[in-house]
């Protein structure tokens, strides 16, 4: 394959990669945010949507995805690609996402226990710790799951380029 071909494939896994696996699923997730504020016209809209910890879950499993795409190229034709700094960044994220599922679980337990719809001004600091939480969790894993994959896909550009 020519160099243009490969940089081409590899530059469209990584777009479809980001679109499909990070864009629309947070699309759809910051989407009850907006239906809940403008069109339901609910009190506190932006906890009541993410204090539940919804991005947390999607979060860890974006992680999941970067390991399942590591071992799945790892096992396919590109059976050389066995890189440390990959190996590294698929356990982290592995690890990771093991951490943001149990930090999912405990945190919809606590939201669970709220009785809704919450009244209560100011809101409690619980439940806004735990959508701040969702949000900065959510932003770590988009930021360390893309550069993950970039780093795949250019391993493997440079592999086959060579």
């Amino acid at each position: 394959m020519s160099d243009k071909v490969l940089k081409f494939f590899s530059q469209k896994k990584i777009l479809d990669w980001l679109v499909w696996m990070q864009l629309i699923p947070l699309i759809f997730i910051i989407m009850t945010f907006i239906i809940a504020k403008w069109f339901l016209q609910i009190t506190h809209p932006f906890e009541k949507s993410f204090a539940g910890g919804d991005l947390i879950l999607f979060s860890a499993l974006l992680l999941i995805n970067i390991v399942t795409e590591y071992s799945r190229i790892r096992t396919s034709e590109e059976s050389l690609l066995q890189d440390f700094e990959l190996e590294i960044i698929s356990t982290i994220a592995l690890a990771l996402s093991l951490v943001f599922l149990c930090l999912y679980a405990s945190i919809k337990t606590i939201f669970l226990q709220y009785s809704f719809p919450i009244s209560s001004i100011p809101i409690d600091m619980k439940i806004k710790i735990m959508t701040y939480t969702s949000i900065i969790i959510t932003f770590f894993a988009l930021v360390f799951a893309s550069n993950g994959i970039l780093r795949i896909t250019k391993k493997i550009y440079d592999l086959k380029s060579a």
